[in-house]
């Protein structure tokens, strides 16, 4: 899904052409001072967080095809009665 953010996360300010966070990419600003606010002002853990929390989900997710790739080359995926 593609997500177009139009208002600054640090000033609220409203436009196109911001900079997306390249870390967490679920906030743009409309400039690198707000930018560089923001990361001061506390973005920098709450990216770290969201990128952390993104990892853990695609780990998850790559051991869930796995699982489900064994399961069905064993057999079990298949019900013949």
């Amino acid at each position: 899904m593609v997500v177009h953010i139009r208002r600054c996360g640090y000033c609220g300010r409203e436009g196109d052409g911001l900079l997306k966070c390249a870390g967490c990419g679920t906030v743009a600003y409309c400039g690198t001072r707000c930018q560089k606010k923001a990361w001061r002002g506390g973005h920098r853990e709450e990216c770290k967080r969201i990128q952390r929390e993104r990892a853990e989900e695609e780990e998850d997710e790559k051991k869930r095809k796995k699982e489900a790739a064994a399961t069905a080359k064993e057999g079990g995926g298949s019900d013949k009665s």
